[in-house]
């Protein structure tokens, strides 16, 4: 579900996949370039959020969400404006 998620986000702004995306790191394009640093960085932070929100749940410190329940409580993406 997360990685479906992660793709989604990626193809919602016209790339392939997440790899897609940020292929564009080092683009030249100022368009391109915003809008992978943007992906990689909420990347990183959705990533982590939800690797801690698991290990809170194998803790039995939360319950187990739904796939939706967890994408709620996860960092969303603000596709940067140029």
């Amino acid at each position: 579900v997360l990685d479906v998620h992660v793709d989604a986000v990626a193809r919602s702004m016209g790339y392939r996949s997440s790899e897609s995306c940020a292929g564009y790191a080092n683009s030249k394009d100022p368009q391109f370039n915003a809008e992978a640093n943007a992906f990689l960085d909420w990347r990183d932070d959705f990533w982590r959020d939800a690797i801690e929100y698991m290990v809170a749940v194998l803790a039995g410190e939360k319950p187990i969400p739904t796939a939706d329940e967890l994408l709620a409580a996860l960092p969303k993406f603000t596709r940067p404006q140029i």
